[in-house]
């Protein structure tokens, strides 16, 4: 878990390929604090542990 000072609490996740697991890959918001409203229910994966997007 983590708390930034001023979005809140981020809830983590594991991203499943196939059957690895990268732990942690990923993370939100739920109930971010005022100054960061706009990122509730948004998604953020962290490239530093090889997730790419592709649209």
């Amino acid at each position: 878990d983590y708390e930034c000072p001023w979005k809140g609490h981020a809830d983590y996740y594991d991203i499943m390929i196939g059957d690895k697991v990268n732990s942690d890959a990923a993370w939100s918001y739920p109930d971010p604090k005022p100054a960061a409203k706009q990122i509730k229910e948004h998604v953020a994966f962290e490239r530093s542990k090889g997730v790419q997007i592709e649209m």
